[in-house]
């Protein structure tokens, strides 16, 4: 015989959460008869389908050998989330709780991209091969920095400007005429994402223009300026199709599930009757 503490925890669990029940009904059976079904709720039928989930849901594999108190507990339940979303949808909560309604389109979102069916692998090597820049490491870049604590120094500034006219190295200028900043980026090679948290914006964004060997500058830090060196640049190579396969089915579903998305508000948006009130949200 079935726990009784479990069958009664089991029915309690149908009101916790009136939102989760709202969510729940998404994807509920219209109000029709159809065979094989185990009740009617206010014109709402609880399919056979709807009963035997439930019933693996709590006895798992021991659901066929469930006895009568059990099987009442989970169709109990059932019942009992039916009647939670009819009284929510009856208080209007969809319309005046946010809770309720982003739990309902998060249930919409998931009912959607449930039909995008799973790829195979060649539907993966072609998307891997399409997009392969994508997940190509970034480049790694190596800097050496000058730094002018003062952006009003005019005469080191002068005498760094006629230094790189002369074609004085980098790290003899730097020697001479560089000032201590926390700024200074380390001499291993590092991705722009990385380097832009030292160098800042403006001076790591111009990387990808720069030649090795090349110096620009200056560039703003602070009350400072600084000169930016390229030392040296390292292409990694694209990941083998088998060790980036995760991430390759992540971004697959990512993409297929945002087409899924629009396609099905493009419909729902040509059979709605949509008016902007006060020309709010028009292009201008």
């Amino acid at each position: 015989m079935a726990s009784s503490l479990k069958t009664k925890l089991f029915a309690a669990s149908a009101f916790v959460g009136i939102a989760l029940a709202v969510a729940g009904s998404i994807v509920a059976p219209a109000k029709t008869q159809t065979p094989g079904g185990v009740a009617r709720v206010n014109g709402h039928e609880i399919t056979k389908a709807e009963y035997d989930q439930a019933l693996k849901a709590y006895a798992g594999s021991a659901a066929d050998a469930l006895d009568a108190e059990g099987r009442k507990a989970v169709l109990d339940k059932l019942i009992n989330e039916r009647l939670l979303i009819d009284r929510a949808f009856a208080l209007g909560l969809p319309e005046r709780d946010a809770k309720v309604r982003q739990a309902i389109l998060s249930a919409m979102q998931e009912f959607i991209v449930a039909e995008v069916p799973e790829p195979d692998d060649a539907t993966l090597r072609a998307f891997y091969q399409a997009h392969q820049a994508e997940f190509t490491p970034p480049k790694q870049y190596a800097v050496r920095t000058l730094f002018i604590a003062d952006s009003r120094d005019r005469v080191r500034l002068g005498r760094v400007e006629a230094g790189l006219k002369a074609r004085v190295s980098f790290a003899e200028l730097a020697s001479k005429e560089g000032q201590a900043w926390d700024g200074t980026p380390p001499k291993a090679a590092l991705p722009e994402g990385l380097l832009v948290r030292k160098l800042g914006p403006s001076g790591a964004a111009a990387l990808p223009t720069m030649k090795v060997g090349e110096t620009m500058g200056p560039f703003e830090a602070g009350h400072g300026v600084y000169y930016l060196h390229l030392a040296d640049v390292k292409a990694l190579p694209a990941p083998a199709f088998e060790s980036a396969r995760t991430q390759v089915l992540a971004d697959w579903r990512r993409l297929k599930n945002a087409e899924a998305m629009k396609a099905y508000i493009a419909k729902l948006r040509a059979k709605a009757e949509i008016d902007r009130q006060g020309g709010e949200g028009t292009a201008p």
